[in-house]
């Protein structure tokens, strides 16, 4: 059963591993290469997983029209993917649309509550909008996730910092 699959996973594996070696140009040939080989030997899921590896490829060499294109490709199949409505969110924060932003950060939460670098990106996003009362609620929701993280402090420090909150800012610095 090892054999067959690494015999399945193999192309999928493949482009993966380039991903995480950061050779995106390699990572985007090979996920065409795995969407074209036989895909039905792949679980559903995995097959689901290679289009989103080509649009994060693409957000990491800075192609954010190509990204947004994939990732609106990969919602056109699956609605409430959240690593697609993620991709989208800093996708449109990179480009200072701060409205889509936080749009596609909540979609991406609506699917995935849990997403601790989202929430915090949800209120960075926020803050650089200018709406410090829905920054400080999205950096408390991101502490109260995970206590241990030191960007969601930082970012509700300077949500409170920048509302006149000082005190309690010196308190989360």
């Amino acid at each position: 059963l090892n054999a067959v699959a690494r015999v399945r996973y193999a192309p999928a594996n493949k482009a993966w591993n380039y991903y995480y070696l950061g050779d995106f140009d390699k990572a985007i040939r090979e996920f065409k290469a795995a969407i074209e080989a036989k895909p039905q030997l792949l679980p559903e899921k995995e097959v689901g997983r290679l289009p989103l590896g080509i649009a994060w490829s693409l957000y990491w060499k800075k192609d954010y029209k190509g990204a947004a294109e994939e990732f609106k490709k990969v919602l056109a199949k699956a609605s409430d993917d959240f690593s697609a409505h993620q991709g989208l969110g800093y996708i449109h924060f990179q480009n200072k649309d701060f409205d889509q932003a936080i749009a596609d950060f909540q979609a991406s939460l609506k699917a995935y509550a849990g997403n601790i670098d989202v929430q915090s990106n949800l209120g960075w996003t926020y803050l650089k909008k200018g709406d410090e009362d829905n920054a400080i609620k999205a950096f408390e929701s991101a502490v109260n996730l995970n206590p241990y993280l030191a960007d969601p402090y930082k970012g509700l420090a300077w949500s409170q910092w920048k509302k006149g909150k000082k005190a309690q800012a010196k308190d989360n610095f």
